[in-house]
């Protein structure tokens, strides 16, 4: 059994009651689905901050000038106590200016949109299926699991200016991604 909960020309996405649904096409941070759910406590732990010149495969993902600075931040989420997703965000510090640990720990889009008032407007995400790493058998609560959900997604501000590449593992048995499809034929 679960909810439905409608979303203007979206149609209806049915939230698993015990699974924690991500739409897939929308862009929504973890602590705006943690208070739109209700049904789950939450909490996020920052594993690690760093601002550094990110190495060249980061640059090219987040098509940075090599000089540049980046936020390399790695956030455990923990729900209903057991630690089940790690993202890794790497925010381009020249378009995010500002960020702490402190803001990491509540909601990067939050202050994004807030306190810089930049809109975020969309993202490109794929979706894979990956073999957990050393490290992400350290930081999450695997249940045995050897392989996890893997979510890369480009975040883009309204100006198309991209300024996030996150990599969030999460995993398998916790988690189904929604998406709601509607036909359109060719005319």
């Amino acid at each position: 059994s679960g909810y439905i909960q409608k979303e203007k020309r979206k149609g209806s996405l049915v939230l698993d009651v015990g699974l924690i649904s991500f739409p897939v096409s929308g862009l929504t941070s973890f602590k705006e689905l943690e208070q739109s759910s209700h049904r789950y406590h939450s909490k996020t732990e920052v594993a690690s901050f760093l601002y550094q010149h990110p190495d060249s495969r980061i640059q090219k993902k987040l098509n940075m000038d090599p000089e540049g600075y980046a936020f390399s931040i790695k956030r455990v989420r923990e729900i209903d106590g057991e630690r089940i997703i790690l993202d890794e965000d790497h925010i381009n510090a020249a378009v995010i200016p500002g960020l702490t640990e402190e803001i990491a720990a509540d909601s990067i889009y939050e202050y994004i949109e807030n306190e810089l008032k930049l809109p975020i407007a969309f993202a490109r995400k794929e979706i894979t299926v990956v073999r957990a790493s050393e490290e992400d058998q350290r930081l999450l609560d695997m249940k045995g699991y050897d392989l996890l959900v893997c979510v890369k997604s480009y975040n883009f501000l309204e100006d198309a200016t991209l300024f996030c590449y996150t990599v969030s593992k999460h995993r398998p048995d916790k988690f189904r991604f929604v998406e709601f499809s509607r036909r359109e034929k060719e005319r």
